[in-house]
């Protein structure tokens, strides 16, 4: 959102090249490298307005993006806040403890799209369920991203665990598809 991808891929990859120029050090000189292994994992979570499209509601909220889950979700909260009755559903659920646990569960279809409101789409099937049952552990911090230089212009959103309300499954590709990947060097964490 709000940055010129073009200019940051550019800023990135010269740091990456003014460091690997760096490290190229003369005979008898040690370089060292970040150990990176059992670092914290960082969710990708951002900032988004969804749309109920049969009244028109909108709220600005987070999303995660969830490769590996098969399906949206949502709170029961956000169907709430956004006036959206939808029809309940028979639904099963696969998870590390429990498999096929069939449970009942309203589905709307919702828009969402970047907080500017560009880039809309339609989730035709979203289920509700009472959280989402994120830990705050896969947040990131300003400060842990300083500690990265391809990643510190990067734009970071402040945000409380409890404030993403939205899960973007595979069973919407689109939203999934990255259209910029920050890679840094080996053993460090990338930006999609």
């Amino acid at each position: 959102h709000d940055i010129d991808w073009q200019r940051f891929r550019q800023m990135s990859k010269d740091k990456r090249d003014s460091r690997a120029q760096a490290q190229e050090a003369p005979e008898g000189h040690h370089v060292s490298s970040h150990h990176v292994m059992g670092s914290k994992v960082a969710l990708p979570f951002l900032l988004v307005k969804v749309t109920n499209p049969e009244t028109g509601m909108s709220v600005k909220t987070y999303a995660l993006l969830d490769s590996g889950s098969n399906v949206s979700l949502c709170t029961e909260s956000l169907l709430k806040t956004l006036g959206a009755k939808g029809r309940t559903e028979k639904m099963s659920l696969t998870t590390l403890e429990k498999e096929n646990s069939e449970t009942a569960a309203r589905v709307a279809s919702l828009k969402v799209s970047s907080f500017d409101g560009s880039g809309e789409l339609t989730i035709p099937h979203v289920f509700a369920c009472p959280n989402l049952r994120l830990s705050s552990s896969n947040l990131i911090t300003e400060a842990e991203v300083q500690r990265w230089p391809h990643l510190r212009d990067l734009p970071l959103h402040h945000m409380e665990i409890n404030e993403v309300t939205l899960l973007i499954g595979q069973d919407c590709p689109e939203a999934l598809m990255p259209l910029t990947v920050v890679p840094g060097s080996k053993g460090e964490p990338c930006a999609v």
